[in-house]
C-alpha cells in the first residue's frame, strides 16, 4: 500500500487539497467495489489539527500532524494563494518536506532517485507538478471569478507575467485570456 500525504498549508487553494485527495480515495472505493484491497493510504497532514482556508471561510481538519507522519511514499503540495512570501513563512515548518533533496534524505534516497519515483508516480517531475497545480488553481481563478488576470496569477504564486503565461500555455494550450473567453460563461448553442 502507498502512503499519500496531502499537505495542508495556510494559504492553500482548497481545490489543489480537496482534488487530490478524491482522486486516491475515489481509486480506493472502486477497487472495493471490485473486491480488491486499496492501494492507498491518504492522509491529510498539517501542522496544527485546523487549517483556516479562504480568511477563514473553510476550515480544514488534518488527520495528521507533520510530526506524526512517520512514512510516506509521495507527499502532495497544494496551491497556495495571496502573498507568497508571507505563505511560505507562515508554512516554513513544512520546508523540509517541500525541497526535494530534503524530501529525498528523509526517505534515504538520491535527490535523482526521488525525482525519478516521483516523476513514475505522477508524470511530472516536481516542478512540472507544482506548476499544474498552481495552473489548475488559476484555471478555477479564471474559470469562476471576476479578477483578471494579473490577480489570478499573484494568487496562486506567479509574479512573472511572462513566466505565468508562457505555463498557461504550455499546460493549457490556451493563453489566459483566451481559456478564461472560452470557459468563463457557459456557452449556448443557437437553433
Amino acid at each position: 500500500m502507498k502512503h499519500i500525504s496531502i499537505l495542508v498549508p495556510e494559504s492553500a487553494v482548497l481545490d489543489s487539497i480537496t482534488a487530490p485527495r478524491y482522486l486516491f480515495t475515489a481509486i480506493n472505493n472502486f477497487l472495493a467495489r471490485a473486491g480488491n484491497p486499496p492501494l492507498f493510504d491518504v492522509h491529510l497532514v498539517g501542522l496544527t489539527r485546523e487549517v483556516r482556508l479562504h480568511d477563514g471561510l473553510f476550515s480544514v481538519h488534518p488527520d495528521l500532524l507533520m510530526a506524526e507522519t512517520a512514512k510516506t511514499d509521495l507527499v502532495i503540495i497544494p496551491a497556495l494563494f495571496g502573498d507568497l512570501p508571507s505563505a511560505i513563512e507562515s508554512n516554513k515548518d513544512f520546508v523540509p518536506w517541500i525541497q526535494a533533496q530534503a524530501l529525498a534524505s528523509k526517505f534515504s534516497i538520491g535527490r535523482r532517485n526521488f525525482e525519478r519515483r516521483f516523476k513514475k508516480a505522477t508524470n511530472n517531475t516536481p516542478v512540472e507538478y507544482i506548476q499544474r497545480v498552481k495552473i489548475e488553481a488559476a484555471k478555477k481563478g479564471l474559470e469562476s471569478s471576476r479578477k483578471n488576470v494579473n490577480e489570478v496569477m499573484y494568487e496562486v504564486g506567479y509574479s512573472d507575467v511572462k513566466a505565468f503565461r508562457s505555463v498557461f500555455k504550455k499546460v493549457t494550450g490556451l493563453s489566459p485570456i483566451e481559456y478564461r473567453n472560452k470557459y468563463r460563461f457557459p456557452h449556448t448553442s443557437r437553433s
